[in-house]
């Protein structure tokens, strides 16, 4: 069950940026923007899914400490690639920034969803 939501993350992921770049007034700049945000959205998402699937079968003290770090390494690696991706990039921020947003926070739901399921299921 947790590889589909993985899946239909991604999807939902993938057609947001499809969405946007299709319907922005200049495409190419936005549908950059878009892929890029996603791209690096998708990488904390692999990151986060493959840490939170080899911490389930750990003690619960290992287990919070990945969830925790990876979330707080998720976010200084998003936050270090924002910086740079303002600095040294001319694209349109606004399309990047909403893209980010809405992709890592349909993320951290299906992440927190997924954690409490699962641990429903282990104290069951």
């Amino acid at each position: 069950m947790a590889k589909r939501l993985l899946i239909a993350t991604v999807a939902l992921l993938a057609v947001f940026g499809i969405v946007i770049g299709l319907t922005a007034p200049n495409p190419t700049p936005h549908f950059l923007s878009a892929g890029l945000a996603l791209t690096l959205s998708l990488s904390s998402i692999v990151g986060g899914y493959i840490a939170n699937r080899w911490a389930f079968g750990r003690s619960p003290k290992v287990f919070m400490a990945t969830l925790v770090g990876g979330m707080v390494a998720r976010i200084a690696f998003i936050a270090i690639l924002l910086v740079w991706v303002v600095t040294h990039l001319r694209i349109p921020l606004i399309t990047f920034f909403i893209c980010l947003a809405v992709s890592y926070l349909v993320y951290q739901v299906v992440e927190v969803w997924t954690v409490n399921r699962e641990l429903k299921k282990i104290s069951a």
